[in-house]
């Protein structure tokens, strides 16, 4: 006879010490199981930021010193849904610390819906629905469209997702993963796709750099016109100066 596990519970309090939800973790051995997080008022896990993520994670990090993983199903209180069994995980010891907002996005990833989609062998990105994002992401996504409806002719396929990782790219190591702010595909039998992550420093700025790539391989360039291009680039280091605006703008993001 199957013995029911009874679960956590947490209220979570925004720093004046209101409640703003609660949150049921149940311990299984090295694994914590998350099984419901709920705001009031209509809030979510779209709306808690870096920071009450990463105190959630201190004290989760606390309370169960033994446990190795956090994890469940995608969908917040779904253990018992009818096919979908799929989870997601993440590790207790991540080696880029506690008080990092990669770390915090990844517990997000945990405690809302979405998944991974596989866009080529070298390339997953992390997309869940609109309505899932919070209304600052979704003002945005809004944004990008209409610069890139203005800029860009059609037969070109768009998706904004949280983080994009691929091996494929120039500058590491054979097989080596990297996280890219944004990336440009290109099919034998459909359309290309411009994918961007609303994670990156600039998504903006990223999806007119990789609408250019888009444009010179459908001809919009002559080949004197993408020669000046590089040129200028080159006499004005504008590699340097959008680099150093990336760092600017990721430094005030976090």
């Amino acid at each position: 006879m199957a013995v029911a596990i009874p679960a956590d519970q947490w209220r979570l309090l925004d720093a004046q010490g209101n409640k703003i939800g609660h949150l049921e973790l149940t311990p299984m051995g090295d694994k914590l199981y998350v099984d419901i997080v709920q705001g009031l008022g209509g809030l979510g896990p779209r709306d808690f930021g870096p920071a009450l993520m990463r105190s959630l994670l201190r004290q989760v990090k606390e309370n169960y010193p033994d446990a190795k993983q956090l994890g469940g199903f995608r969908i917040s209180g779904a253990r018992e849904k009818v096919g979908f069994p799929e989870e997601v995980w993440i590790k207790l010891d991540s080696p880029k610390g506690w008080d990092t907002v990669e770390t915090a996005n990844e517990f997000r990833r945990v405690l809302e819906g979405g998944q991974w989609e596989t866009y080529s062998p070298n390339t997953q990105a992390y997309i869940k629905p609109k309505f899932e994002r919070s209304e600052e992401d979704r003002g945005l996504v809004d944004i990008i469209n209409q610069e890139l409806d203005r800029i860009v002719p059609k037969k070109l396929a768009v998706q904004e997702a949280d983080r994009i990782t691929t091996t494929a790219g120039g500058g590491q190591e054979a097989g080596q993963l990297i996280e890219p702010s944004g990336i440009y595909i290109q099919y034998k039998e459909a359309y290309p796709i411009l994918l961007y992550a609303l994670e990156g420093a600039d998504p903006l700025g990223t999806v007119r750099h990789e609408a250019i790539h888009h444009l010179r391989n459908y001809g919009f360039f002559k080949p004197e016109e993408w020669s000046i291009l590089e040129r200028v680039s080159k006499e004005q280091n504008w590699i340097e100066q959008l680099v150093s605006i990336a760092v600017m703008l990721r430094a005030m993001k976090v």
